[in-house]
């Protein structure tokens, strides 16, 4: 017995330095025939391998407590002792490649020699380890293999061409990385299985085909395989797997991966399969897909989470086989989508992610919803909507990171009918709308939008260009360009541009991603500036009407620019400039306007009177061609308030006549008793009439009437006092003919000896008329009282000209809203 257990120890070590190429260490080694009984083995303790640089890189090739080697018995009686199988127990296993390239993987190789006695191919033994760490660290080749083997037990049968290995093991995965650059698969992850490997001798190709293993305690199934033909080793690996949670699937991919998949997460369970491909050098990336099914499930997103999601998810991490396998080559395809995201049912045939770096969505999108729906989801200060339908059909390419400022663009359309809108700021209901909203790469079009506001009908259209850049960088910048037609347009209906923005609170239950953009879509909507041109058959605003309408205005924050507003009105026409601004008590306006030929009572009528009652337009008649320069502050209700009208009207009156004109019947009752001043014809009147409030200065103005002719000049102001100076050219003293030409001689012509009267209003506010030949009329009138706009250079903003202070309500308005000469020009210059 002793004989044999030294012929024993003295086959194994010869075969051991034969197989194994290194500096080895055994601590004890005798045979052992109770722990594998009935078989015949040598037991190794203590057992060390180590290559020849140990000393600079301290790995042991091999380190175990126990390692146990079963011979077959008749091959003891050989030259060549054959290895029946290999137990490794309490130990470690550590094969590498530093970054040099040097490898102990040498140490495997042996001597090479087996002494020519043998002519076989040498026969793998069945392997069994248990507690053993087994790593694999290609350093060179950034490929990491880690495991902790709890048991693993390995039956080969070695055949002529192939050798098949029955595997059972349970291990933890510490690393499982293919670059290490990216991450390890499966990485602190629980492994057991049992599996059929087999390794053809010729190719040095190990394949698999359906090998169930368990990680984490979910089945998966691989089919791949190994070529050690060359180094590296080539590989392809087919992984697939059912009714498996997402979470559990991207926790087992390495990270560059699953970082990218958890900004995602699907509900329900699904299929997914995977392919990790280095069967191409260079092959340290392989090539990755993942490809799943998804059917009515939960789904969360950057954009937001869908509910009955159903689609097809693809991943790979080479879009282009042109360039490397990195991130930025990396993305997601989804096709056949459908589901619900915020209440709002989309539909897309494909939406694909790329560029993992700084990802890009690029998808189609269809949608038919409520129009409702959108207030829920964006909260807006700015605009609701209440009722109609809408429908999407769009392509987007652009990022998907919010604060991403790369370049988008969207092309497609959104359609809606029936809908109501409400612009909160202005408290302006649209109702009846119907159109069609198209984007074209950065711009928006606005196509044949029709919409009703109270009793008007409005047909709009309009684009603005650059929206996507400048909503995202700059929204207060944006300008939109819009046409509107009405065949009616109601002033009335849009009375509320005058009263001051209405503040609303932010929905707090809107969706908080949505934030940002909702305020970038309420900040654009405030502060853009519009470009509108304007075309109505009809006008109408209470007395005013108007037709054949062509105005170009622009609106701002707190402007309206009116220009080259063209309107025919009172059977003549009207040119328009002007402007009106928000300011903190009232409203500024500021106006000059053309009239040619215009029927005189008409324009009275449609303008109030001008917010004056001296002369009305029942006392007028006549074609009135003037040049109005006005400005007034007016009151949230569009009415001019008291005392704040300034300004110069110069008139030219052609067919006119006074009817009932008080001040002017007042003569009669001191000299020409016997003429009728109640219906006067006269020839062309001309003046300069300047406006402040409720006073009218009268420029010496020539009167050649039927009943006389007169010079008129001085105050008409029925609230504080009317002061009219009438010089009567004593040649009056003979009466006209009815057929007398009237023409005019001029106001500084020679008049010869006059009678000078007065009209001033008296104690009981009625006026008087009365001798008045010391001129004091024309003494008493005010330095001040003359409104030249004409003659300063000095020049202030349109709200600088009306200031309406809160703190001084309680004085007149006409107190503050003084005006000298210099006050006017300002408000002809500013006028856009």
């Amino acid at each position: 017995m002793l004989l044999n257990k030294k012929m024993i120890i003295t086959k194994v070590t010869t075969l051991i330095n034969n197989k194994v190429k290194g500096e080895v260490t055994i601590g004890d080694l005798e045979p052992s025939l109770i722990s594998t009984f009935p078989y015949v083995s040598v037991h190794l303790s203590k057992v060390l391998v180590r290559d020849s640089l140990w000393k600079s890189h301290k790995h042991d090739f091999v380190n175990a407590d126990d390692v146990y080697i079963r011979l077959a018995v008749l091959s003891l009686f050989s030259g060549s002792p054959e290895i029946r199988k290999v137990i490794v127990e309490n130990g470690s296993v550590y094969l590498f490649s530093d970054s040099t390239g040097y490898s102990n993987e040498y140490i495997f190789k042996g001597d090479g020699t087996d002494n020519g006695k043998s002519s076989k191919r040498s026969n793998v033994p069945d392997i069994e380890l248990s507690k053993v760490r087994l790593t694999i660290d290609f350093i060179d080749r950034k490929k990491l293999y880690d495991f902790d083997v709890d048991k693993l037990k390995c039956v080969v049968k070695n055949k002529d061409r192939v050798i098949l290995f029955n595997v059972r093991t349970e291990m933890l995965v510490h690393s499982l990385a293919f670059n290490t650059t990216n991450g390890s698969f499966a990485k602190e992850k629980p492994l057991n299985g049992h599996f059929e490997l087999q390794l053809t001798r010729d190719t040095k190709q190990l394949s698999f085909k359906n090998a169930e293993i368990r990680i984490d305690k979910h089945p998966f199934f691989f089919t791949g395989m190994f070529d050690f033909s060359t180094p590296p080793p080539l590989y392809k690996l087919t992984i697939k797997t059912s009714d498996v949670h997402y979470r559990n699937a991207s926790s087992l991919v390495s990270y560059n991966i699953s970082s990218k998949l958890d900004s995602f997460n699907i509900i329900e369970p699904l299929d997914v399969t995977a392919v990790i491909d280095g069967s191409v050098r260079p092959n340290k990336n392989p090539l990755i897909t993942i490809d799943a099914a998804v059917n009515n499930s939960g789904l969360s997103t950057p954009i937001g989470e869908f509910t009955n999601a159903s689609f097809k998810a693809h991943f790979v991490n080479q879009l282009s086989l042109a360039e490397k396998r990195v991130d930025k080559n990396s993305g997601f395809l989804f096709t056949a989508f459908d589901g619900v995201w915020e209440g709002i049912k989309l539909n897309a045939d494909s939406v694909a992610i790329t560029n993992l770096e700084h990802p890009v969505l690029k998808c189609d999108v269809r949608a038919a919803f409520a129009m409702k729906e959108l207030n829920e989801l964006l909260g807006s200060n700015t605009i609701a909507f209440t009722e109609g339908n809408s429908t999407v059909n769009v392509r987007y390419h652009g990022p998907i990171i919010p604060g991403d400022s790369s370049r988008a663009s969207i092309f497609g359309n959104l359609s809606f009918q029936d809908a109501k809108i409400y612009y909160v700021p202005r408290k302006i209901s649209l109702t009846n709308c119907s159109g069609r909203l198209e984007f074209v790469d950065q711009d928006l079009y606005v196509r044949s939008l029709k919409a009703e506001s109270g009793s008007t009908n409005l047909v709009m259209n309009g684009n603005i260009k650059n929206l996507l850049t400048m909503i995202e960088e700059n929204p207060e910048k944006i300008i939109l360009n819009w046409n509107i037609s009405s065949p009616n347009l109601n002033l009335v209906d849009f009375t509320s541009f005058l009263q001051k923005r209405t503040v609303a609170v932010q929905n707090v239950s809107a969706r908080r991603k949505f934030i940002k953009l909702t305020n970038q879509l309420d900040k654009m909507l405030k502060d853009c500036s519009v470009e509108l041109q304007l075309n109505a058959n009809r006008l109408k605003y209470k007395k005013f009407d108007a037709t054949n309408i062509a105005a170009n205005l622009k609106l701002t924050d707190r402007l309206i620019a009116l220009r080259n507003v063209m309107v025919s009105h009172a059977g003549g026409s009207l040119a328009l400039n002007g402007a009106l601004r928000e300011e903190d008590v009232y409203n500024s306006i500021n106006l000059n306007t053309d009239m040619k030929n215009v029927n005189i009572q008409q324009i009275f009528t449609s303008f109030n009177n001008f917010g004056q009652d001296g002369i009305m337009d029942k006392n007028l008649r006549g074609n009135l061609t003037a040049k109005v320069t006005l400005v007034a502050a007016i009151t949230d209700k569009a009415e001019v308030l008291e005392n704040s009208l300034k300004g110069t009207i110069i008139i030219s009156l052609k067919d006119g006549r006074l009817i009932n004109f008080e001040p002017v019947q007042k003569i009669s009752e001191t000299a020409f008793k016997n003429r009728d001043f109640s219906d006067i014809k006269f020839a062309e009147l001309k003046d300069q009439l300047d406006v402040d409030g409720s006073r009218i200065k009268v420029n010496r103005m020539e009167i050649q009437s039927t009943v006389l002719t007169m010079f008129v000049e001085g105050i008409y102001d029925v609230k504080k006092g009317t002061d009219l100076s009438i010089q009567i050219p004593l040649s009056n003293l003979k009466k006209k003919d009815e057929d007398q030409e009237l023409v005019n001689k001029g106001v500084e012509s020679k008049t010869g000896v006059s009678l000078w009267l007065r009209a001033k209003t008296g104690d009981q506010g009625k006026a008087k008329i009365s001798w008045d030949p010391f001129k004091l009329a024309l003494k008493n009138k005010p330095e001040t009282d003359s409104l030249d706009l004409s003659k300063n250079k000095t020049q202030k903003p349109v709200a600088d000209t009306i200031n309406v202070s809160k703190k001084k309500t309680e004085k007149p308005v006409a107190d503050s809203l003084g005006r000298s000469r210099s006050d006017t020009t300002t408000i002809k210059k500013n006028i856009p």
